[in-house]
């Protein structure tokens, strides 16, 4: 009498080695996942300082007054203030982990919605980096990644 077997599962061996296969790529992939996280707050933290920019650009057309924007690479942070105003309108302080620098620390933006031509740079833990360059006399602002 021919008697044959079925298996009806997995045997404790092949589950193991595919747990184990599954663990290996977990963490292989955990650092890609951690720069590509990083690299999105850069990208997202330059958006956020293009768009304060044109904000205050708009601000000060609207009321007609010049606006100083101050990039404090020691305190990483940036903020802008109206020109004969001592009071701030917000400060802005950069994750941890990205560094701000600059060819110039204060930026005047002007009531024609002119701004002084500057270069930010912003630079995260990896070395990868966003550009900021003003557009000078078209006012505005372009990023660059790298």
């Amino acid at each position: 009498m021919d008697q044959t077997h079925q298996d009806d599962g997995f045997t404790f061996l092949e589950l193991l080695i595919v747990i184990t296969l599954l663990g290996i790529l977990t963490a292989l992939s955990i650092p890609q996942f951690k720069q590509s996280a990083e690299n999105m707050q850069l990208s997202s933290t330059a958006q956020q300082l293009q768009s304060y920019i044109n904000f205050l650009i708009q601000r000060s057309v609207v009321e007609t007054v010049p606006i100083r924007m101050i990039l404090d690479t020691e305190k990483n942070s940036y903020r802008a203030q109206k020109e004969q105003d001592t009071r701030y309108f917000q400060d802005f302080r950069l994750p941890s982990g990205i560094k701000i620098a600059a060819d110039k620390q204060d930026v005047f933006i002007y009531p024609d919605g002119t701004i002084d031509k500057v270069t930010i740079t912003l630079t995260n833990k990896q070395n990868k980096s966003a550009t900021l360059t003003t557009q000078g006399v078209f006012g505005g602002t372009k990023i660059k990644t790298q």
